[in-house]
């Protein structure tokens, strides 16, 4: 697990992967992964996949993409686990994790 975490980390910075990472989305057809909020903003100025640029149509809807969810969750719970308090049940960005998935 934190070696698929630092592959992430990498490629998005430590910070964007929790807090972008929410009710995250698959682009149809490709199977790109966006946060719901950006992917959708992108779609309505372009019909494009922001990574591939493969056409999306309104027909095709984003998919939930439950693993990426699901691994983001896993995270946040080893976080807070390590000793992170502001991930635990009352931390301030744990809170706002759960904010921003309602």
């Amino acid at each position: 697990m934190p070696g698929y975490i630092v592959s992430f980390s990498l490629y998005f910075g430590h910070q964007l992967l929790i807090i972008c990472s929410i009710l995250t989305k698959l682009a149809n057809p490709c199977g790109h992964s966006f946060c719901e909020p950006c992917g959708v903003m992108w779609f309505k100025k372009k019909s494009r996949c922001a990574i591939c640029r493969t056409q999306l149509w309104w027909t095709c809807p984003m998919l939930p993409n439950v693993a990426m969810d699901n691994t983001v969750e896993k995270y946040i719970k080893m976080l807070a686990s390590s000793g992170q308090d502001e991930w635990k049940d009352n931390g301030e960005k744990y809170k706002e994790w759960v904010d921003r998935k309602e």
